[in-house]
């Protein structure tokens, strides 16, 4: 019974968490963009939900802040780079209560599942944590440097001339 509650707690948060992204996310996409990767690196991303609730009193306990810094410094001992959002999310707990907490969304991409199951490990004890939710998808991305510009005309005299 107890971890069927968990299940619901998971799916709950899940779907706050997305329900968020979706919302942050409108109109980024059009309609009538063309289904090709074409140009694009392709890659595992994997994303990690970290709820900043104690697991013992529902409550949190550290500062955003603080947690912050030390999954930061989980991360570093394994990948070379990520991306954080700060996000809100809800669940309903074993008692039907609304809980909600600080969320912290942690994107990497590059890294291998090893490396991300040894930061949730370590972000588990240190934070005293029941779960991470953890996404492993496909990603298409690409370096945006900006549109090169032209070179000035040799003609008509360039300020290097």
């Amino acid at each position: 019974m107890k971890k069927r509650k968990n299940i619901q707690k998971m799916k709950f948060f899940f779907a706050c968490i997305c329900i968020l992204l979706a919302d942050m996310m409108g109109g980024c996409v059009s309609p009538d963009a063309p289904n090709e990767n074409a140009g694009l690196e392709q890659a595992t991303e994997y994303v990690l939900y970290i709820g900043l609730n104690d697991k013992d009193t529902y409550n949190q306990t550290i500062s955003t802040q603080e947690a912050k810094q030390t999954i930061n410094a989980i991360c570093t001992k394994y990948v070379t780079g990520y991306t954080i959002i700060e996000a809100q999310g809800g669940w309903v707990d074993e008692k039907y209560m609304l809980t909600q907490e600080n969320t912290l969304v942690y994107y990497f991409r590059g890294a291998c599942e090893t490396d991300i199951r040894a930061i949730m490990e370590e972000v588990l004890l240190e934070l005293n944590q029941n779960t991470i939710m953890m996404e492993e998808r496909t990603i298409f991305f690409t370096y945006y440097g900006g549109m090169l510009e032209e070179s000035p005309s040799q003609e008509g005299g360039g300020a290097y001339d």
